[in-house]
């Protein structure tokens, strides 16, 4: 069953834009008869191909993590998952650490008003 790119978007609430994009880069969506065709299993991919891209994977990244999907290579996408996990985590760290600092300072500056 071929979707449409208006059907896509009726079905998963992203913008055509945003689904054309995708397909660009090719995660989503095949040529058909001169037509772009999505399939059910697109639809079910694109929440987790933004969720993916919001995290700040590039597009050869969720690209490399479907890959592993879809070859039933359930270690390596794990292993892919867990990697990502590893760099947020440390986002978070270093965040956090500039957030202390940036506390320090404004405690500082507070006293020598």
């Amino acid at each position: 069953l071929d979707i449409t790119l208006r059907e896509m978007t009726s079905l998963t609430g992203i913008s055509e834009n945003e689904l054309a994009g995708y397909y660009s880069e090719g995660l989503i969506g095949k040529e058909k008869d001169g037509c772009v065709c999505f399939s059910a299993q697109d639809a079910k991919d694109v929440g987790l191909i933004r969720t993916l891209k919001n995290f700040g994977l590039k597009t050869d990244e969720v690209l490399q993590f479907f890959s592993y999907i879809r070859q039933d290579q359930v270690e390596k996408a794990t292993q892919f998952l867990r990697t990502l996990r590893a760099r947020l985590l440390k986002e978070i760290h270093d965040g956090q650490n500039s957030l202390d600092t940036l506390d320090c300072i404004i405690r500082v500056t507070e006293h020598k008003v």
